[in-house]
């Protein structure tokens, strides 16, 4: 069956110029060699100027792998080992995972699963394809699992807030399962004997359990919200507080759509932590008793009952695939929307100068067409488990029905063991299909974890956290400094050697390209040199931390703006000062008072 098909996972680039990347991890982990997108590209930065065929062949050849190169048409694409890599329209790299009669479908890192028809085919592919096959040298990996608690750290209190959750949601598990106990007895006991002082027994108790409920519902209520309150918060202030702390290269990579999407992971992952765990722990243990309560009934009824409830789990999983590719797609295609927005309002009146909106409309529009049509495929596969289960539920109580009818007329089975039983299969059938839903979507959790992963488990910017007091010698000084953009780019400079002392300026010439921006950049320690070393003072900064440079400089560079405010806001950098005449002193010093 097409579901039991090895199939290539979608792998989403996080930087803009890492397409060729995603595309060999896709590949490397189709055949058994688990490595992960941020680990390949610690081993192997993008190129900045774009990625090289032979820069995926040399990747290829470090991991076990062979790959060869081929020019070709379209027709012979059938020639070669699927999965390959295709060059996309000059500048992009894409997966190809199968052919069909006229289309082809293809892994795109930048925007998710993709099918082409011949049309479009004949409009992006460039006619270069590599083949990737494993070699001699080739072992499988096993790939790193990432756990949601690797990226939510150590949350205090966690463990006691569910293990009062559960307790409480046993307890009201405890008096639900009671309750077709009462009835069966009012059944089997309290119309035929006509005993009415049982019957206002089971009313009393029926009450009380009612009471009981509702009181502990609240406060496992409230106990909730406050905890969701407390994790949400400081949760997402520690994830903000770690982004900030990243070095500047790393949003330069990537696009604030993408770092905002990612950053939105929280609120999808502290919803299941906080909520739907408890959940799932309450009804799989809930299913459990239920299904021997069931058993104790009736072997046969009890069978039928979970047997139903397996079958949907079947349905349910094979499914799995194709959502999980979906879902990815959606991430891609969101990310990309909110950019597209960011750009646009961001610059706003350059496009409105130059007729630059009916293009960008169209870009926009393109974009949440495609988003559409990927949620409606997810939409459909949904739609088609939830109207098998209810086929199967419906199913399930038909048979359940003339099953036990057989059983009461060999009197087997009493008119209030059937009413009670009815009621535990449909409670049964209701928690295991929560069960299965949470477990389902817990997978799906993995995608959001993964992402977020990459601003938890990013790299700090080194010795920012240093405070090594400074003398009165602010002299700045570089020896041996060399740079390049990526491992396989020249050097942009080389041996760089200088002293500037004190009140003293300095200009730096040079081409454009030359440099001169990246160095200003390495002094203010906002990009670390290849080899090199800074030094305040005669000390090192590594010793002093990058706060020191920063300290004792001020900058302005390219692409830097106004914050939104007022003057004096933009002049203290929301630090009101509390001489108003060092602010008077300084617009003066820039001639804007």
């Amino acid at each position: 069956m097409d579901m039991f098909i090895k199939r290539v996972k979608l792998i989403l680039q996080s930087e803009d110029s890492e397409c060729g990347q995603a595309c060999l991890a896709m590949i490397f982990n189709y055949y058994g060699y688990g490595i992960s997108l941020p680990e390949l590209r610690k081993n192997h930065s993008a190129q900045t100027g774009g990625t090289k065929v032979s820069y995926l062949m040399e990747t290829c050849n470090d991991h076990g792998f062979r790959a060869i190169a081929y020019s070709l048409t379209i027709e012979e694409l059938r020639k070669l080992t699927l999965p390959c890599i295709l060059h996309w329209n000059f500048s992009h790299f894409v997966v190809l995972t199968k052919i069909n009669k006229n289309s082809v479908e293809i892994n795109d890192p930048a925007l998710g699963c993709m099918r082409i028809d011949q049309d479009k085919l004949k409009q992006y592919f460039t006619g270069v394809a590599v083949e990737i096959k494993k070699s001699e040298s080739f072992s499988p990996v096993k790939p790193k699992k990432i756990n949601i608690r690797d990226v939510t750290g150590k949350v205090i209190g966690f463990i006691p807030f569910i293990f009062k959750m559960l307790a409480a949601s046993i307890l009201i598990d405890i008096i639900a399962l009671l309750m077709p106990r009462i009835s069966q007895l009012i059944l089997d006991k309290v119309i035929p004997d006509h005993d009415k002082n049982l019957l206002i027994f089971c009313f009393l108790v029926s009450l009380a359990l009612l009471v009981l409920q509702f009181v502990i519902s609240t406060m496992s209520d409230l106990t909730k919200i406050k905890f969701e309150a407390y994790f949400k918060s400081n949760w997402r202030s520690n994830v903000f507080s770690k982004l900030t702390r990243l070095p500047v290269d790393f949003f330069k990579s990537r696009g604030f759509g993408n770092i905002m999407y990612r950053f939105k992971s929280i609120d999808i992952i502290q919803n299941y932590l906080s909520d739907k765990l408890s959940t799932l722990i309450l009804n799989a243990t809930s299913s459990i008793i239920i299904a021997v309560i069931l058993l104790s009934y009736n072997v046969e009824l009890a069978a039928i009952v979970i047997m139903a409830s397996v079958l949907y789990s079947v349905v349910r999983f094979a499914a799995y695939f194709y959502i999980k590719q979906n879902q990815l797609s959606t991430i891609a295609l969101k990310s990309r929307e909110q950019s597209v927005l960011i750009n646009t309002l961001k610059f706003i009146q350059t496009h409105k100068l130059y007729g630059g909106l009916h293009r960008i409309h169209n870009q926009y529009h393109g974009i949440i067409t495609d988003e559409a049509s990927v949620s409606a495929k997810s939409q459909i596969i949904t739609m088609i488990a939830t109207n098998i289960n209810q086929f199967i539920s419906g199913f399930r109580n038909i048979l359940v029905l003339f099953v036990a009818v057989l059983l009461a007329l060999n009197n087997e089975m009493t008119i209030g063991m059937i009413f009670a039983f009815t009621a535990y299969s449909v409670e049964f059938s209701r928690r295991s299909t929560i069960v299965i839903n949470l477990i389902y979507k817990i997978q799906l959790l993995k995608i959001q974890s993964s992402r977020l992963s990459e601003i938890v488990h990013a790299t700090d910017e080194s010795s920012l956290a240093s405070y090594f007091e400074l003398n009165e010698n602010y002299s700045l000084s570089a020896r041996g400094i060399y740079h390049q953009y990526d491992k396989l780019a020249p050097l942009v400079l080389v041996d760089i050697n200088i002293d500037i002392s004190e009140n003293e300026t300095v200009l730096l010439t040079g081409d454009s390209g030359s440099g001169k921006s990246t160095f200003i950049k390495i002094l203010l320690g906002i990009t670390e040199p290849v080899a090199g070393s800074l030094f305040i003072g005669g000390v090192n900064i590594k010793k002093t931390g990058k706060h020191a440079i920063r300290k004792i400089t001020s900058s302005v560079l390219q692409g830097d703006s106004l914050f939104p405010g007022t003057i004096y806001e933009n002049i203290t950098f929301n630090d009101n000062l509390d001489n108003i005449e060092q602010v008077y002193e300084i617009a003066d010093a820039i001639g804007i008072h």
